[in-house]
């Protein structure tokens, strides 16, 4: 019985020794990863201006950069980049089409790539569309020009699906409102009279 203790107690130590070392081992890789931080940004820095960009530093590990003549905003932590197309849409907060909108930003954001966030300024009375995506950008990545530049493709992609899901939704919207007259509702037939009407359009405005 004492030799089946004395080995349950050497074998919990090793297992004990094992787990304190795989501890300190993984503390030492994070730590690691935090020390990258700025060779995370020059890469992503040296990278941009291989495609032909020219970044801008915006403080610390953080930049601007043009793309397809939009500007982007990179900002770099660890082996990750957050990057933001902002300001690239906007609509008044009293258009009828709110609510479109916001089933549009909901449908696009169901797929993957970038995720487009709807910003409320309360001293505004518009609706700011912008679009963030969270990558990992490493040094060992082949090909890192080809993947920041699908990175980069990928906002323009989900603005224009957004787009035309919120312009599909608005005719939708316009369809039952014809099909829905209201009573007291007369048609005009003159078409004087239709060209002295005015017409209320409201649009998603795109930068």
């Amino acid at each position: 019985m004492e030799t089946l203790l004395i080995v349950v107690f050497i074998l919990g130590s090793v297992v004990f020794v094992a787990c304190r070392v795989n501890k300190y081992e993984a503390v030492a890789r994070i730590n690691q990863q935090e020390d990258e931080v700025i060779d995370t940004f020059n890469l992503m820095y040296n990278t941009l201006r291989e495609m032909g960009c020219q970044p801008t530093k915006d403080g610390e590990n953080a930049l601007f950069v043009k793309y397809q003549g939009e500007e982007f905003h990179i900002k770099c932590g660890g082996l990750y980049a957050r990057v933001w197309e902002l300001c690239w849409g906007a609509l008044r907060k009293d258009a009828p089409e709110v609510p479109n909108i916001r089933a549009a930003v909901n449908d696009a954001n169901y797929n993957f790539g970038p995720t487009v966030v709807i910003e409320e300024p309360e001293d505004d009375h518009r609706l700011v569309l912008h679009s963030r995506y969270d990558i990992m950008f490493s040094p060992s990545f082949p090909n890192k020009t080809d993947y920041l530049e699908a990175v980069l493709d990928s906002f323009f992609t989900t603005r224009e699906s957004l787009c035309n899901h919120f312009r599909e939704l608005n005719l939708n919207q316009d369809e039952n409102a014809k099909k829905r007259r209201p009573i007291g509702f007369r048609a005009i037939e003159d078409e004087e009279e239709l060209k002295d009407t005015p017409a209320i359009v409201t649009e998603l405005k795109i930068r």
